[in-house]
């Protein structure tokens, strides 16, 4: 059984001669036309979202909704994402007022969102205690303890895991088998995370071997759950 990618990038993807279930992020605003391309010539096996990654942000959210909401009525996406926090860039401030706008587009549309955290985890549990993702989130590139876990099941967060859970140093590494499988996602960021190299589905299938020996469940009920959870996400 095939275990699904729920966080990629389009540059990894666009040449995939065999597409599965899939999650397409996007960067910047402008991407949503070419992930609705793609969904459309695979046939709707990739959920697609719409949204301005952290690094990209350069001026404050608009007053209202209507530029996306008319985007979103056009293009259909799946989820609001590839959103969020990184305290390794210096637009800081504008990236909280950024993040608050998404939550509130994602309830307004009624669509799950995708959130990017990075050495921000206070700072995002402290605005989804404000504004409760209604219609689930993830954080993609978890690699926080298992306390800040719990507290982002309490806003229906999945939590993404890739990579960093192949590097013994992190955080993720130390706590993965504390994690519930009923919250984990397995994504390969491709072709952004240093393992991925266009590999998505062999990338995740790694992840969810790794996931399988730290929780010691055998590797065909660990692909069924997180399947189950992709779906559970994703199929809104």
């Amino acid at each position: 059984m095939q275990v699904w990618d729920s966080h990629c990038h389009l540059n990894a993807v666009i040449n995939n001669s065999t597409p599965t279930p899939m999650a397409i992020a996007a960067i910047e605003l402008a991407d949503i036309i070419n992930l609705a391309n793609y969904r459309n010539q695979i046939n709707y096996l990739a959920k697609i979202g719409i949204g301005i990654h952290p690094w990209y942000i350069q001026q404050s959210p608009p007053p209202d909704f209507t530029n996306f909401i008319n985007l979103i009525n056009l293009y259909q996406p799946n989820f609001i994402g590839e959103v969020g926090l990184d305290k390794l860039k210096q637009n800081f401030p504008l990236q909280l007022a950024w993040l608050e706008f998404f939550l509130n587009l994602a309830n307004h549309a009624k669509l799950p969102i995708v959130i990017h955290c990075v050495h921000a985890y206070n700072e995002l549990l402290a605005m989804l205690k404000q504004i409760q993702p209604k219609y689930g989130a993830m954080v993609h590139g978890y690699n926080a303890n298992s306390q800040i876990a719990n507290q982002l099941k309490r806003y229906n967060v999945y939590l993404g895991i890739g990579s960093l859970c192949l590097n013994p140093k992190t955080t993720l590494n130390k706590v993965l088998g504390q994690l519930p499988l009923t919250q984990l996602l397995v994504e390969s960021d491709a072709p952004y995370a240093k393992c991925a190299q266009q590999t998505i589905i062999p990338n995740c299938q790694l992840f969810s071997q790794i996931i399988a020996q730290t929780h010691n469940l055998a590797i065909k009920q660990v692909n069924k759950q997180l399947n189950h959870n992709f779906l559970t996400f994703f199929y809104k």
